[in-house]
């Protein structure tokens, strides 16, 4: 299968799955998830609409980033090579640290194996991005590739291990509840010392937190740092002209990296989520 299509099928699949999997706890499994926690949004509004909020921001980022993977994949000219590099890596380190995540779902007895998975997430944030923008930038001699790679690898690692979370609390939720979930603690006090379903409503929406986080936060910071690799490979690479580049191709991701600022000014000032 050709690497555009497995990009756009992996964006699309962890986009759409985390859609689907939000409507149904916010709806159907978990609707105290906008009673609980201490987001803002779900305070200024009534319950339903909070959940209609809630939803509407992640049904528009999956849709950004299906309609990022569509149009900035295009194309077949040389400069194809940096999306591919980070595409790919950044979805094979996505699927292992989801696999490996699920896991402690089944196995873990205390908080530690559950917070582990968003951590190394964001350990991979930091490393990845330089090693995938290095090679990206050294095989077009273009600074920039650095940064395409680097976004591209934030995308699927966030994509990946942001549901991976969700769906291990919400398969998992009434086994964590009378173990590792009741030696958490939270920021929040009104989820210190809950039980039952309140307490799980408390772990899945703070996971769901991190998942909108990470979409958020994975791509920007993956990207800056892909630059910063882009730029030690143009300095060591051979090639003299940069190869072409499409357009559209090119233009895309910008326009992706400018909603998810957006976005994430909005979730700072206010504390939405």
């Amino acid at each position: 299968m050709r690497p555009r299509v497995l990009t756009i099928t992996a964006v699309s699949g962890f986009a759409i799955a985390s859609s689907v999997l939000l409507a149904i706890l916010l709806f159907v499994t978990r609707r105290n998830l906008v009673t609980t926690g201490d987001a803002h949004l779900q305070r200024w509004v009534e319950p339903e609409t909070a959940r209609w909020l809630y939803l509407s921001m992640i049904v528009v980022l999956s849709a950004a980033f299906i309609v990022t993977a569509l149009l900035g994949t295009r194309g077949s000219d040389a400069d194809a090579r940096p999306w591919q590099i980070g595409a790919g890596i950044g979805a094979a380190g996505g699927i292992l640290l989801a696999i490996a995540t699920i896991v402690t779902g089944a196995v873990a007895t205390t908080v530690g194996p559950l917070t582990a998975p968003v951590l190394v997430a964001y350990l991979g944030a930091l490393i990845g991005p330089p090693l995938v923008g290095g090679w990206a930038g050294r095989s077009t001699g273009r600074t920039g590739s650095g940064a395409v790679a680097g976004l591209w690898f934030g995308v699927l690692l966030a994509l990946a291990s942001g549901f991976a979370v969700v769906l291990r609390d919400a398969v998992f939720a009434d086994r964590l509840v009378t173990g590792a979930w009741l030696l958490d603690h939270f920021g929040d006090s009104t989820c210190n010392g809950q039980t039952g379903d309140t307490l799980a409503a408390c772990e899945i929406g703070d996971s769901l937190g991190a998942m909108a986080s990470g979409w958020l936060l994975f791509p920007l910071l993956a990207a800056g740092l892909g630059a910063l690799g882009g730029l030690v490979g143009r300095a060591t690479t051979q090639r003299r002209t940069p190869p072409p580049t499409d357009a559209t191709r090119r233009w895309a991701p910008v326009g992706l990296g400018v909603l998810l600022v957006l976005v994430l000014a909005a979730e700072l000032t206010f504390q939405l989520w």
